[in-house]
């Protein structure tokens, strides 16, 4: 059976610029090893990224000609030059390159992606705890979070045409849920904790999956209030 490689709903916009996603093609063209890629393997057996998307968005977006090369310290003949513009053995060179990864299994503890994603980031672009918990917790639920955010009436009540960055208003729904849908939690119990229970599906009440969206989206416009 064919494996698939899923590349999920990236947990942030693309954060990075052209000069740093030149200066990874530099590393690729100069045979420097990149950091490693993680993935995880599904029930359905695929392999799902949870760590190196920007790696692989820098790569595909070079190899479409998105961008040309430029802030590059060693390799200074490339500068200003697209994918198609390198001589054909560098072309060739990048698509060949191997780069290591490292799959966490089926069978491995629940929590254990949340846990190398959290640990691994500590790059320059920190990501925020929703950050970390839309790429871990995906699903029906968090999709719903992602749509509310741009539902006219709820842009309305926050103030501005379009989601603000980092997630913020995907949060700030996801904390109404305790409050304002009734759901069964310790109240002692570490916030942090309960978002990624929530976004887990893993409340004593139904799976917030399942909740309607209306009242969601009517919790979500009294919480903001």
């Amino acid at each position: 059976m064919k494996r698939l490689l899923i590349l999920p709903v990236i947990q942030r916009g693309y954060l990075w610029d052209n000069r740093k996603s030149s200066r990874l093609i530099e590393s690729i063209l100069l045979n420097i090893p990149i950091p490693v890629m993680y993935f995880a393997e599904t029930e359905e057996a695929r392999y799902e990224m949870f760590d190196g998307h920007e790696w692989v968005r820098s790569i595909d977006r070079y190899f479409n000609n998105e961008f040309a090369l430029g802030g590059l310290s060693v390799l200074r003949e490339y500068r200003a030059k697209n994918f198609f513009q390198l001589p054909e053995r560098e072309q060739r060179f990048c698509r060949m390159r191997t780069h290591r990864i490292i799959l966490v299994s089926i069978y491995s503890q629940p929590n254990m992606k949340f846990e190398i994603y959290e640990r691994l980031n500590t790059g320059s672009i920190m990501l925020n705890a929703q950050e970390l918990r839309n790429s871990i917790y995906r699903g029906p639920f968090n999709d719903l979070l992602h749509e509310l955010v741009t539902d006219t009436t709820f842009r309305s009540l926050i103030g501005t045409k379009t989601p603000r960055r980092r997630m913020v208003d995907e949060e700030l729904l996801l904390r109404s849920c305790p409050n304002f849908l009734s759901l069964d939690v310790d109240k002692t119990a570490d916030t942090g904790d309960v978002l990624k229970r929530i976004m887990a599906g893993t409340t004593d009440n139904e799976n917030p999956a399942d909740l309607d969206e209306m009242e969601v989206q009517q919790s979500a416009e009294s919480g903001s209030r």
